[in-house]
Formats: C-alpha cells, sequence, structure tokens
C-alpha cells in the first residue's frame, strides 16, 4: 500500500539510528573524557536527519498532487508519462539507499582521515559512524533530488508554455515544487554549515569545502528545473519578436508609399500600437518564469546560505 513515507520505512528507521549512534558518542565522550565538547553539533545534526525527513514526506505528497497535473498536460505529446512509475523512480528503496551508503562512507573515511579527536581512536569511529549514519539519508535525499531533475526536464521541455499566460496547472506544480525544494535545500544546508562551526574539526577547511558543496546544490536545484520552461520561454518570445518585426516593417513600407504618393495625412496609429507590443514583449523575461515569486525564492536561498558566514563572523568577535 502506497503511504506518504519516502522509500518505505528506511527513512524513519535513518532518523532513529541516527540520534542513537548521536547519543552514543555523547555517553562516550562523557565516558572519556568527563565533558562533551560538541553538544551543540551533534543537536544540529540530529535535527537536520529528522528535518530532512520530514521535507522528503512533504515532497512526496507534493509530487503525488502533481504527477496528475502533469500526465494530463502530456496526454497530447509522444511522450509517455506515468505518475506512478514517477513517484517510483524518484523514490526507490533500493537505489537511493545504496547511493546514500556511497555517500555516508565518504564522511566515514573523511572523519578517519582527519582524526579530529587526535589522542582517542576510540571517538573518532564513533563520530564517523555517528556521521555516515545521518548522511545516507542525505546521500538518499539527494538521489531522489537528482531523478526529481530528470523527470522536471523532461516534464518542463515538452509541457505546453505560452508566452503571456502562464498560469497553467504543470507549470505552476514545477515551480511551486521548485521553490520548496531550493528552500528546503537552502535550510538544510545552512544547518549543516553551522553545525560545523560547533564542531571539533578544523573550521576553514571544512566550512569552505561544505559551503561551496551546499552552494552548488542550491544552484542546481534552483536553475535545473527551470531551465526547459525558460528555454521554450526564449524560443517564443523571439518568435514574437521576428513576427511583429516583419509586420511593423510592412507597415512601415505602407506608410513610406503613402507618404511618397504626396498624402499629408498619414494614420500611423497600427505602427505606434505595434511598437508598443514589441517593447512590452522585448520587456518579458524568461527567467525567472515566474518572476516575483522565484526571485524571493533565490534571495531567502541566498539569504539562509550566508547565515552560516556571518554566526562565524559573529563568535570570532
Amino acid at each position: 500500500m502506497e503511504t506518504n513515507r519516502p522509500w518505505g520505512g528506511a527513512g524513519l528507521a535513518l532518523v532513529f539510528i541516527t540520534i542513537f549512534t548521536g547519543l552514543a558518542y555523547v555517553i562516550l565522550q562523557i565516558y572519556l573524557k568527563s565533558e562533551v565538547k560538541d553538544p551543540i553539533f551533534v543537536g544540529l545534526i540530529m535535527a537536520n536527519t529528522y528535518a530532512i525527513y520530514r521535507f522528503t514526506i512533504f515532497l512526496k505528497r507534493n509530487l503525488q498532487l502533481s504527477s496528475v497535473a502533469y500526465e494530463h498536460s502530456l496526454l497530447e505529446t509522444s511522450i509517455q508519462f506515468s505518475g506512478h512509475t514517477f513517484m517510483r523512480e524518484i523514490f526507490d528503496g533500493k537505489k537511493s539507499f545504496f547511493i546514500g551508503m556511497i555517500f555516508g562512507m565518504v564522511f566515514l573515511i573523511m572523519v578517519i582521515l582527519l582524526s579530529p579527536w587526535k589522542d582517542l581512536t576510540l571517538l573518532n569511529y564513533a563520530l564517523a559512524v555517528f556521521l555516515f549514519v545521518a548522511n545516507i539519508l542525505t546521500g538518499m535525499a539527494l538521489f531522489s533530488l537528482a531523478i526529481y531533475f530528470k523527470y522536471s526536464f523532461l516534464i518542463g521541455s515538452n509541457i505546453n508554455v505560452h508566452l503571456w499566460d502562464r498560469s497553467g496547472a504543470a507549470i505552476s506544480s514545477l515551480i511551486d515544487t521548485n521553490q520548496y525544494i531550493v528552500l528546503a535545500v537552502a535550510f538544510s544546508s545552512c544547518v549543516a554549515i553551522i553545525s560545523i562551526l560547533f564542531s571539533i574539526f578544523e573550521l576553514d577547511f571544512s566550512i569552505f569545502v561544505f559551503t561551496l558543496f551546499s552552494v552548488s546544490i542550491i544552484i542546481l536545484t534552483y536553475v535545473v528545473p527551470l531551465m526547459p520552461i525558460t528555454t521554450q520561454l526564449w524560443a517564443k518570445k523571439k518568435l514574437v519578436i521576428e513576427e511583429l518585426g516583419e509586420v511593423m516593417q510592412q507597415e512601415y513600407n505602407r506608410i513610406i508609399t503613402i507618404a511618397k504618393n504626396g498624402d499629408s495625412t498619414l494614420d500611423t496609429s497600427r505602427f505606434d500600437s505595434l511598437a508598443v507590443l514589441l517593447k512590452t514583449t522585448k520587456s518579458i523575461k524568461a527567467f525567472p518564469p515566474i518572476g516575483e515569486h522565484s526571485i524571493n525564492t533565490a534571495i531567502l536561498a541566498t539569504t539562509l546560505t550566508m547565515l552560516p558566514s556571518i554566526i562565524d563572523f559573529l563568535l570570532k568577535l
């Protein structure tokens, strides 16, 4: 039976395992060091893992509704689109878990190589396992995001996008989903980067690498789903401008012919109207496809991405 849980029960199980391994890491610190050096770091990682899981549940619900609009919009095209296949591939538990394991292994190996606990190998391994489990879920979410990108590119390339009216159900669903994903990725990245500020890692290297990675993901998340729609709009805008140019040239030629024949009462109202229409057409923005909402989303996402740097600066004052 279909549920709102992404990847079946694997996502929720990983949240609990992340909390368990995080608590084990904290308890081990208390046992070996009689103190906890990075409680905020551990708490933020746990919270972020749960947030990613909740974000993905909401995304699945959103896509289940959107898939109906996509199917309807693609009926008249040659694209064989199935909402069931769309959902199954995005939230494929086996493939997602495999990619998540690889992603988590990167963090496990990184912690072992960096060995932030110089004198306590056991704590290094406990921290490595904690980050390994936490990032399995992150890797699974990134895999689902990549599959969604593939489908969003297919959908955006084939739905009928109008230059003047962009209120169709399919394009609205794509834009709304894009805004949600961008904000979710920006929020998760912000929390992850802030957590590093309170970790025992060397900040300069860790912050730089993770910030670069996070910004790259946010840019891809914002741009990739919108590009096929933008490409369509650019093409249609170019065609309309060319057509208006041809009509204006014909009207101009007519006016000049009349003027040469000595008619002093020239009517240029049609030419003036065409000129206004041409100016209006040239001012239409193809990117982002729905301007105000997308721009607000981009501003908020940028602010969230910059927040860790601001916090880092304040902590060093």
